[in-house]
């Protein structure tokens, strides 16, 4: 096949051979050669009135059972309609006009963190979109990552795909883009395909201690442990591995109300879900010396 899908080498023989080809007889096996496509059905690129405009002559002219592509260049989209009238296609396989390229194999790729489209605009794989290049062999089917509207909305710019190929649909809080196809079969690669992994942080629970004393000689110092676990923006656990690894930042975690901070606790990370080193699980507390009279904050802000 041709590298743009119109062209199909046809080669056949019968076994065994046989003798009288040029006889034409139907049902006997003779070696034949030719072509399906463009070539067939093409007599010249122009010199055809076009179909929406007859007095334009810079069409091409189609043999019997071949029809001419193209139609009017249409104001606003981002494909030009007249650049295939040069191209003739089978009347009963008009898709041919427009063949979708075959998806290849790359040795890596940039993924972005975009949220743009939960207010309407559109990603761009700009710097601002966190862009990481992953290193491994992909079969990728996404063309462009820009240039084809978005098959969940048609007002949101979103990606052109490869034979095969189906756009993913819009998640702005989860990074879930139009701008990636992934096989129509398996669209669950649209949350495989661009994880990010961060730490999420439980609350510390009581201190053990109301405060620093000593029995004996030996210090007696409570303490306190919250739980850290590594997930992705699915709530799907991952590795620290993972976490350790990331660079990137989740702003939501799959919220934009209050819910969407990590913790409550400032002291010793911020208000947003990220990776790099494992955040403490265990501290000390209450480290103020025990006296006659001791009191301490608990939870819910009451003195006991």
């Amino acid at each position: 096949m041709s590298a743009d899908g119109l062209t199909l080498s046809v080669v056949g023989a019968g076994v065994p051979a046989a003798e009288d080809c040029d006889s034409a007889t139907p049902g006997i096996g003779c070696t034949v050669t030719g072509f399906e496509g463009d070539g067939s059905f093409r007599l010249s690129e122009q010199g055809c009135p076009c179909w929406w405009d007859t007095n334009d002559l810079s069409c091409a002219c189609c043999t019997e059972g071949g029809c001419g592509c193209g139609g009017p260049d249409v104001e606003g989209t981002a494909v030009d309609e007249t650049a295939v009238k040069d191209t003739c296609v089978p009347c009963s396989k008009w898709w041919r006009c427009d063949p979708q390229p075959i998806a290849e194999i790359v040795q890596s790729r940039t993924v972005y963190l975009c949220d743009k489209n939960k207010d309407g605009a559109n990603c761009v794989g700009g710097a601002d979109e966190q862009p990481l290049v992953v290193e491994a062999e992909y079969l990728d089917y996404t063309e462009s990552h820009n240039g084809c509207p978005s098959w969940a909305d048609s007002s949101v710019d979103g990606a052109c795909c490869r034979k095969g190929g189906c756009q993913c649909g819009i998640d702005a809080l989860r990074y879930i883009t139009p701008n990636l196809c992934v096989p129509c079969d398996e669209p669950e690669r649209c949350q495989s395909e661009n994880v990010v992994a961060t730490w999420k942080i439980g609350e510390w629970n009581h201190c053990s201690q109301p405060c620093q004393g000593e029995v004996n000689g030996e210090a007696i110092i409570g303490t306190q442990a919250r739980i850290v676990t590594c997930s992705d923006q699915f709530g799907n656990v991952l590795a620290d591995s993972a976490c350790e690894a990331e660079t990137r930042i989740d702003y939501y975690a799959g919220s934009d109300d209050q819910s969407q901070f990590p913790t409550k606790d400032r002291a010793d990370y911020e208000a947003f879900w990220k990776g790099g080193a494992k955040p403490i699980t265990e501290q000390q507390c209450n480290l103020h010396a025990c006296g006659d009279y001791t009191c301490k904050k608990t939870a819910t802000q009451e003195l006991v």
